[in-house]
């Protein structure tokens, strides 16, 4: 199967997890302790009090099929709306070391260069430092988009 490659709304997003019913139909997005695969993905953050409804949220994702086995989030800085903030980068267990992640960070940048928009990417778990900085760095590289540090 061919890796799909897309962005979608936090509301595409839940659509797809609770495919029109009251319960997720997904488990795969539940909190890690209760089963979900994606870390740092908190469904509440887009479906609860916590959302943030002023601020724009993208869910880059890359599907087998029907499965999203890749997902990462964006939010737009609510102080600049030309930059968003990478908030994570996560692939289910089962696909992990394929690539995936890699693909995600290649459409993250690839879309913030086709809208001029800056990224500022989180703070790096020390598994994301080991595993995903160089790709960052050569993704910056060529693509030319500006980062914002903003943790200095």
């Amino acid at each position: 199967i061919i890796p799909e490659l897309e962005i979608i709304s936090d509301k595409e997003l839940v659509d797809r997890i609770y495919q029109k019913k009251n319960l997720p139909q997904d488990n795969r997005f539940l909190p890690v302790d209760q089963g979900g695969v994606f870390k740092y993905f908190h469904l509440e953050d887009i479906i609860g009090a916590n959302s943030y409804s002023e601020t724009k949220k993208l869910y880059p994702n890359v599907s087998l099929g029907n499965e999203i086995v890749g997902l990462a989030e964006l939010e737009e800085d609510p102080r600049n709306k030309a930059n968003y903030w990478i908030k994570f980068i996560s692939v289910d267990p089962k696909y992990q070391g394929k690539g995936y992640a890699t693909l995600l960070i290649n459409k993250i940048f690839e879309y913030a260069k086709e809208n001029n928009y800056s990224l500022e990417p989180s703070f790096y778990s020390d598994e994301g430092e080991l595993k995903l900085k160089k790709v960052m760095d050569r993704a910056i590289a060529e693509t030319g988009v500006v980062i914002v540090d903003g943790h200095k």
